[in-house]
């Protein structure tokens, strides 16, 4: 389970990063408050529909036990996650109305989501990668993908690279 599973997060869709001194602001990314929840329901189903998913009876225990303790995404989803080997998670995302399994998705940093939207937020930047930062390359490869729900289905929304984002305001100047 990630360091940044944070069910009830906070993110108000500005990211700012203090890079060898250098403050970078980023404004307009996704922020939770913009992408409301599906409908809420009481119902709850009994198991998980094995069927929904090719990979989801090789994690029943875990997968159960999520359904079991029900909906903290969307309304009435759960994201149930595990550990895949060292910086590895398995995020799963399950219809606690129905059982199904939406989806099965990796992060190496977390994620990030509430009850109360449908915005998920997969490898966040947490708090110490934002203010101790010496130099862009320390984010070399590494993205933050925003999802939301569409359809039964995660779509992304966007996705901010913070490499890319700081070598291009250093470009500006």
């Amino acid at each position: 389970v990630g360091a940044q599973d944070v069910a009830d997060a906070e993110f108000d869709g500005h990211i700012s990063l203090s890079i060898a001194g250098k403050a970078y602001s980023f404004t307009g990314l996704p922020r939770f408050s913009d992408y409301p929840p599906a409908k809420a329901s009481s119902q709850k189903a009994a198991d998980i529909d094995w069927s929904s998913h090719k990979l989801a009876k090789t994690y029943k225990t875990r997968l159960r036990e999520g359904l079991g303790e029900g909906a903290d995404f969307n309304g009435h989803y759960k994201i149930v996650s595990h550990g895949c080997g060292s910086q590895c998670q398995g995020n799963w995302v399950i219809d606690v109305v129905t059982g199904r399994v939406l989806e099965q998705f990796y992060t190496s940093h977390g994620v990030m989501y509430r009850k109360d939207s449908s915005l998920l937020i997969a490898d966040p930047l947490d708090e110490g990668e934002i203010n101790h930062v010496d130099d862009a390359a320390d984010f070399y490869d590494r993205k933050v993908t925003f999802y939301t729900v569409k359809k039964g289905r995660l779509v992304e929304v966007t996705v901010f690279k913070p490499q890319q984002a700081i070598l291009d305001e250093m470009a500006k100047q």
